[in-house]
């Protein structure tokens, strides 16, 4: 890890190798942008699936829901007499 240090930061000898180390430090991070980018749309993408699963279960909560007030309306209207 140090000699890796120690290699990022040498001094190049020539002009080009200055100019190259340079080119390739924002290639690097060109390269991280992107993948940090799609990392974030994919779990955009995944998010949006739970999302939709979820909005399906509650869907069908809500309809079961509906139906236990149903039942719950119409046992007040026996008990009460009608």
């Amino acid at each position: 890890m140090i000699q890796k240090i120690k290699t990022a930061f040498a001094a190049p000898k020539t002009g080009t190798a200055k100019i190259n180390s340079v080119v390739g430090q924002f290639e690097g991070m060109i390269t991280e942008l992107e993948t940090g980018a799609q990392m974030n749309s994919d779990k955009i993408s995944n998010n949006k699936v739970e999302i939709e699963s979820l909005e399906g279960e509650n869907t069908n909560l809500k309809d079961v829901n509906t139906k236990a007030g149903n039942v719950r309306d119409a046992l007040y209207a026996i008990v009460n007499g009608g």
